[in-house]
């Protein structure tokens, strides 16, 4: 990574007064200060090794199209009456998440894009903040059940029967 000298001083100017902000962290602060005025370049990832890569904008549009689709089959169901919603089995309509440990990304953009921006609220289930961390793949069965919702031209208006519900739901 590359840093001016412009850079690097409004940088220690900000751990400087980090350091009086936070006394707690003042060892890090002077460490990072360090690495800065002495134009350490090696170390300079070191100072942000915890900010993420941009999140690509397909994953934030998958992740979206993923949730739009569960709010389309939950109020789809809502809107069968009795003996239709015996066909389908409403734990199979709950948006479970993703896997924590493959599909991280997709988990922690549901979970802040549902719970941070509070959208799709209908789709929380129990409790504010469940970690949507299914501990097992997901993503390739939502691309699955995605294909087939796209391929339902009245999908958007929440009236699926429960036999169109079933066929997402098993794709």
């Amino acid at each position: 990574m590359e840093l001016s000298k412009v850079e690097r001083l409004l940088l220690i100017n900000q751990y400087s007064i980090l350091g009086v902000l936070d006394p707690d962290n003042q060892n890090d602060y002077e460490l990072n200060k360090e690495i800065l005025l002495q134009g350490y370049k090696q170390n300079y990832d070191d100072l942000i090794e915890w900010v993420l890569d941009d999140l690509p904008e397909e994953i934030s549009e998958e992740v979206i199209d993923i949730l739009q689709m569960y709010r389309s089959l939950n109020f789809s169901y809502r809107g069968l009456d009795k003996k239709e919603k015996e066909k389908v089995d409403p734990e199979k309509l709950k948006f479970k998440g993703f896997d924590g440990n493959d599909e991280t990304r997709y988990m922690v953009y549901a979970r802040f894009f549902m719970h941070k921006l509070e959208r799709f609220e209908e789709l929380w289930g129990e409790g504010k903040n469940p970690d949507y961390n299914t501990h097992h793949s997901t993503l390739s069965k939502y691309r699955r059940m995605l294909d087939t919702w796209k391929s339902i031209s009245d999908r958007y208006d929440s009236n699926l029967s429960a036999d169109k519900i079933n066929r997402i739901l098993e794709s």
